[in-house]
């Protein structure tokens, strides 16, 4: 196994990977504290570590740089081996003393007992330590008891649309005119569809359809089913497929175990909560909270459930009609917000809270606004803006924009693609 790792901690040590680009997340190099990296499997993760790596290349001898992806094949790892992972370095570079090496950790869940080899080398060796993992559970839980303190998760998600606009080398340059305009309306149409998995963005539709339907096997089967211990397979995937199908509005335990109690399967509403809490572990969707002065109040409502990425939706053709409002739940998550909804006699599709706790921006999203639904949007904002205070509130749309008064409200109607590449 040394031997290995030494070759392994060599050759990526001589490896240049291409076509890195730059993401919107901000992590500092050092800070004395272990850095973690959680999000869903495949929202780009280990080349995040890339870019984080590219920067100390330019400034410190590549040779005090050890990375390994713990979900290496050749890799089997556990409490009692994962210290040939220091062994392994000092015989290569005795030269070089740990305390000045930087140590990346790509799905570090993967080797029983990382934990403790973790704080070990924190404690006792340096905080140099940057490590990903693709359930929040782990790093949320274990980490916080395990590192005592000395640990700090960033959460990183599919691409944004403006990411998704660098990726593919066309970001808009200034004040978009109307031909640039129509062509960043294009692309969002695209982004919707392909979503942001920085996997997929080169493909066909045909490819990129049967990648993201091995993207959701693999999330089902490895960071659901084996992860948590838990089953039949074909539960578990009929509960990924309600919440793919249910994506922007509220999930119902009740209805999903009166529904499987008809069809002859026969399932506890517990091990169902416990199933639909290991897919919110997992990354897989997330569940919005119920706006409510009351945080008991808040924690007992429905949720509702937003797909991690809108390019999953078509994997279980649940349709697009809930695309748009999912793509702006996770524009806002990537923004570092915690959306909420609300039914304060009508609904506001996101509530977002400052740092305070206090209201500070309304939302609606409506794809196609038309005199049909035009003023029941408008009502459930200027309700909302009144009761909260409020100045002025957002309706995300299409392709629509014009700003006016409404009773005293300032309503800003503005295209998904302009209100993405926004603040």
């Amino acid at each position: 196994m040394i031997e290995l790792l030494k070759t392994l901690i060599v050759d990526f040590q001589s490896y240049t990977p291409s076509g890195l680009i730059d993401r919107d997340l901000e992590v500092p190099v050092s800070t004395g504290s272990t850095l973690a990296i959680i999000g869903p499997r495949r929202a780009g993760k280990t080349w995040f570590l890339h870019t984080i790596i590219r920067s100390l290349r330019q400034t410190i001898d590549p040779r005090r740089i050890l990375f390994l992806d713990f979900e290496d094949e050749r890799l089997n790892l556990n409490s009692e081996t994962l210290h040939l992972i220091t062994d392994a370095y000092s015989q290569l570079y005795p030269d070089i003393p740990l305390e000045d090496v930087y140590f990346f950790f790509d799905e570090v869940q993967a080797a029983e007992g990382w934990q403790k080899f973790i704080r070990r080398i924190s404690e006792y060796i340096c905080s140099n330590i940057f490590i990903t993992g693709s359930s929040s559970r782990l790093f949320s839980t274990e980490i916080a008891t395990e590192m005592r303190g000395r640990s700090v998760a960033y959460t990183l998600l599919p691409l944004s649309f403006r990411e998704y606009l660098r990726f593919r080398e066309r970001e808009p340059s200034g004040h978009p005119g109307t031909v640039e305009s129509n062509r960043l309306q294009m692309e969002f149409g695209r982004f919707l569809r392909t979503g942001g998995f920085p996997g997929v963005q080169k493909h066909d539709d045909v490819t990129r359809r049967r990648i993201l339907q091995a993207y959701v096997d693999t999330m089902l089967l490895r960071d659901i089913i084996e992860r948590f211990n838990i089953g039949p397979a074909v539960l578990v995937r009929e509960i990924g497929r309600r919440i793919m199908a249910t994506s922007s509005r509220t999930l119902s335990i009740n209805r999903i175990y009166n529904d499987l109690r008809s069809r002859g399967i026969s399932v506890g509403k517990d091990t169902l909560y416990e199933f639909v809490s290991c897919f919110e572990d997992a990354f897989f969707a997330f569940f919005i909270r119920k706006f409510d002065r009351s945080h008991v109040k808040r924690e007992r409502a429905l949720r509702k459930v937003y797909a991690n990425d809108t390019g999953l939706l078509g994997t279980f053709r649940t349709g697009g009609g809930h695309m748009l409002e999912t793509s702006v739940c996770l524009e806002l998550l990537k923004r570092g917000k915690t959306p909420l909804y609300s039914t304060n006699g009508c609904e506001c599709d996101f509530v977002i809270e400052d740092e305070s706790g206090r209201v500070s921006e309304l939302i609606q999203v409506c794809d196609n606004l038309t005199l049909e639904n035009r003023k029941q949007e408008i009502r459930g904002l200027v309700r909302h803006a009144s009761y909260f205070e409020l100045e002025s509130g957002t309706i995300v749309t299409g392709n629509i924009e014009e700003t006016f008064i409404e009773d005293g409200i300032r309503i800003s109607v503005i295209p998904a693609w302009k209100w993405c590449l926004g603040k």
